[in-house]
């Protein structure tokens, strides 16, 4: 179904078996969203430590880092959430001249050194295995995410 003010473009609603609209986002702290939230310092982007997870970028033109951040360390204990699940470990914020990109390192929520399950598809993300993870990039076109993907290095996680 879809709804309209005839102001802007149509939007879909998702309904139930009972007609009522379905939430488009998970409530926050509910078992999909989790409750955990991880202590991450923030780094250097452009040149960021010698640690877990760091993403690195090499050359590629108008290419800048703006902000990253990267876990303190790994959680003892598993989280509160259904598998499979994932875990960012990294996250670099590029732009490509005007346009923002947003880079994550993702892990096994459950087990950052086993292979983390494949990434369901998306349009809007571009993804590359890095040792037991995913490096995803969304944001940009997918020209832009291949470039960018194409000199991203990841220190193993």
């Amino acid at each position: 179904m879809y709804t309209t003010t005839g102001q802007e473009s149509p939007l879909p609603v998702v309904l139930d078996a009972q007609g009522r609209e379905l939430p488009s986002e998970d409530p926050r702290g509910s078992w999909a969203a989790g409750k955990a939230r991880y202590p991450v310092r923030k780094v250097d982007p452009a040149d960021p430590p010698d640690a877990p997870c760091a993403i690195r970028a090499g050359e590629l033109p108008g290419l800048r880092a703006v902000s990253a951040n990267l876990l303190r360390r790994f959680p003892d204990t598993a989280p509160v959430v259904k598998a499979p699940a994932f875990l960012s470990c990294a996250t670099t914020v590029f732009y490509i001249g005007r346009t923002r990109l947003r880079v994550a390192m993702l892990v096994d929520a459950f087990d950052h050194t086993r292979q983390a399950t494949p990434l369901p598809e998306n349009f809007q993300l571009s993804t590359r295995r890095e040792g037991p993870g995913w490096l995803v990039v969304f944001g940009g076109t997918v020209q832009q995410r291949t470039q960018l993907l194409s000199v991203l290095r990841v220190n193993a996680p």
